[in-house]
């Protein structure tokens, strides 16, 4: 999706450096800016991994390409956008920048970061915690899982069950992928403590294997044709010289990782039992192969 951008609202948290921003069609997207605290690669990579979990039916935030023109850039200059480096700010250039939808107005819905674990119990689509548990694991996620919290209706928002026909609730939406590959390093790595929620309630109801379907299965058996659906779309602007075949040799890794995901998962589960309490099984069953 293409859209402009409209209005400057604020800055976000984060070393990305990020802003909340109003679109011309009247929706608020978080947007990374190429020039932006960390790298130009953490675009790259907040776009691929969107694309990936929305093609495993996970609940992410839809992303976007953000055009910010020269004429917008100067007035949003005048309310403080620059990227702070070395005590100067520098200025974002005009072009296409990567934005995160966020899912509901912020003016009229509250979107949390945090919620006890009294509510944890009731959010809606918790198990989403357990794909991205192998999902984290399958692109080597360097930061910890990040998500949001806000109400809504289920059945807009998530596409991979039967839910009520009315009727709204908590539902976890899974931001920031920018240090997915490593960040900016562009390896994948075989790390089992990275990549989780630090909150042993995501994973409780993780009882054995086949919590983790059918997400599990569908990176084992991930589709060769959405990753490079994927790749093409990125602009072109958003890769150095010389990094487009890194890139592509960095997915071609990918794909062959796919097989390895369940003995990583089980990798992870070893390394940090504390936050699987319920979860007694240490083979991997013969559906996820």
């Amino acid at each position: 999706m293409l859209v402009d951008a409209a209005e400057l609202i604020r800055r976000m948290r984060g070393g990305a450096q990020a802003w909340l921003v109003r679109a011309d069609g009247g929706h608020h997207y978080v947007v990374k800016f190429l020039q932006n605290g960390q790298h130009p690669r953490i675009l790259v990579n907040e776009w691929l991994c969107s694309c990936f979990l929305l093609h495993l039916q996970l609940c992410t935030a839809q992303p976007a390409f953000v055009r910010c023109s020269e004429e917008w850039l100067r007035s949003a200059g005048d309310k403080g956008l620059g990227i702070e480096s070395g005590g100067l700010s520098k200025p974002v250039q005009p072009g296409l920048h990567y934005g995160s939808k966020v899912p509901v107005d912020p003016n009229r819905t509250a979107i949390y970061d945090f919620l006890p674990d009294s509510i944890m119990d009731v959010v809606q689509n918790r198990n989403h915690f357990h794909g991205l548990l192998a999902f984290d694991q399958w692109v080597s996620n360097a930061d910890t899982r990040q998500a949001v919290y806000f109400r809504g209706s289920a059945r807009e928002h998530l596409r991979d069950a039967v839910y009520p026909a009315i009727g709204e609730g908590y539902l976890a939406m899974m931001i920031d992928h920018g240090y997915t590959f490593q960040g900016p390093d562009w390896r994948l790595d075989d790390l089992p403590r990275q990549g989780l929620y630090p909150r042993p309630s995501a994973y409780a109801g993780i009882r054995g294997w086949d919590d983790l379907e059918p997400w599990l299965s569908r990176i084992v058996h991930f589709s060769t044709s959405a990753v490079d659906e994927a790749l093409k779309r990125i602009p072109s602007a958003w890769l150095a010289p010389g990094e487009e075949g890194e890139l592509e040799r960095l997915l071609e890794q990918l794909l062959r990782r796919r097989k390895r995901v369940p003995d990583l998962v089980g990798a992870c589960k070893q390394a940090r039992p504390e936050l699987f309490p319920n979860w007694n099984v240490l083979h991997v069953s013969s559906g996820a192969g």
